[in-house]
């Protein structure tokens, strides 16, 4: 067990001999032992002490709180990679326009590549009931992917990213039964069983995204594809856009293998939700699917950091951007 998920009111976490312990209502009614953690995941009106926090962070656990039906994650990561410089070449780097092109182009390359193969590979089981919104979406990604290149512009990138999104959903949503109401995607809050399941995948692979940022020693505030905005992970964000292809194929299974049915749900004026029986389901369905895209995740954050590195020993002129306007230093042989 990597992850433990915590979704019930009046639970508190504490630790006890090194071990995490739950209590409801003054009662022990579990112990965890803190070895096998990777993350802690807690929804609802749980409560966890002060010193369990710290524990879990001194182990590298993350924590992450998902606040009110809508899941806002808060994010409580583990301590912090010990070399600082990999961090300060990753925000120099992203103040390069041609650094944040050539993350991008690398990022929607990968990202829609493997939308095209999830669809190409429900249309290749379906045959000939394949829809034809799923076969053209397929045939539709395949010739949009050339458009983006290294030679491509910011401009450009971002045209063909939107215009790949809204293939990508117009065979995604023919996947669907139509008594699920899903015609595209939605959310904040979701209106359709499928959404509501896709919010919640994307919540969590966002926070697996900021912990293997966070591993490799890079800031998760600090994006290239996505510029950075107060209180959003950008890297996280970046780093989870090719591994969203895999979330959707998870939450597909779910419908289709009868985990998840209109009874899961329910709908209001305010939005539709998975219901607590439903996520009781949900969650070690999701741990179970999650080593394919955590191993994503985690090497193509190892990646980014190893390129990082490797882009600032090679550039002279990135060493004299910095010791000018980072480290405020004199740059060799300037006097």
């Amino acid at each position: 067990m990597t992850t433990l998920y915590i979704d019930r009111n009046n639970l508190e976490l504490r630790l006890e001999g090194g071990a995490l312990t739950c209590y409801e209502d003054g009662q022990r009614v579990g112990t965890i032992p803190t070895a096998p953690l990777e993350r802690v995941v807690m929804r609802g009106t749980a409560k966890v002490e002060t010193q369990a926090i710290a524990k879990l962070g001194s182990l590298d656990v993350g924590v992450i709180f998902l606040f009110g039906r809508r899941h806002e994650p808060v994010l409580f990561l583990p301590r912090p990679h010990n070399d600082a410089l990999i961090r300060i070449h990753q925000c120099v780097l992203s103040r390069n326009p041609e650094a944040c092109r050539l993350v991008a182009v690398d990022i929607l390359q990968t990202k829609i590549e493997a939308q095209r193969q999830f669809l190409q590979s429900r249309a290749d089981a379906l045959k000939d009931t394949a829809p034809k919104a799923l076969v053209a979406a397929t045939d539709n990604l395949r010739k949009l992917w050339p458009l983006i290149d290294a030679k491509a512009s910011e401009p450009a990138i971002r045209g063909v990213e939107g215009r790949a999104a809204r293939v990508y959903f117009e065979g995604l949503t023919a996947l669907f039964p139509a008594e699920l109401g899903f015609t595209g995607r939605n959310r904040k809050p979701p209106r359709d069983p499928v959404n509501a399941a896709l919010s919640l995948s994307y919540v969590l692979l966002y926070a697996d995204a900021a912990i293997a940022a966070h591993q490799a020693g890079l800031d998760p505030f600090v994006g290239f594809l996505h510029k950075p905005e107060f209180g959003r992970h950008s890297l996280a964000c970046d780093l989870m856009e090719p591994a969203r292809p895999l979330v959707d194929r998870f939450v597909l299974d779910l419908f289709e293998s009868g985990f998840f049915t209109l009874k899961s749900f329910s709908t209001t004026d305010a939005g539709c939700f998975i219901s607590k029986n439903a996520r009781s389901v949900f969650y070690p369905a999701f741990e179970k699917a999650a080593s394919e895209w955590r191993g994503m995740l985690a090497k193509r954050a190892r990646k980014l950091a190893d390129d990082i590195l490797t882009y600032a020993k090679e550039h002279w002129f990135f060493h004299r951007y910095l010791h000018e306007h980072v480290l405020h230093l004199t740059p060799p042989g300037s006097h």
